[in-house]
């Protein structure tokens, strides 16, 4: 697995395939600024994979493509991209 140290981890119910894109709807706050930062310094954030008793050890780098407008409640839709098949979520933070 890729070491993916001090990257900031978003948990989904799902993991990205490389080169696969989905819209994220980020609605709070912390979600919003990892996001930011993320666009501001060009860098990847992780996508952990989500599960009912916690996060599973499988997870993805993802970039963000695009941003759309925010949304009425505060939020934005943001298309990300994944750019690495899996990693050591041990190694990621939140």
């Amino acid at each position: 697995m890729t070491e993916f140290s001090g990257l900031p981890l978003f948990p989904l119910g799902l993991v990205l395939y490389p080169g696969e894109a989905i819209p994220l709807h980020i609605f709070e706050p912390r979600y919003r600024e990892m996001i930011a930062t993320c666009l501001e310094e060009d860098r990847p954030f992780g996508i952990a994979l989500a599960e009912e008793d916690g996060l599973n050890r499988v997870g993805c780098t993802a970039r963000v493509v695009r941003v759309t407008k925010p949304t009425a409640m505060g939020g934005s839709t943001s298309k990300c991209a994944a750019s690495s098949a899996s990693a050591s979520v041990a190694s990621m933070t939140r």
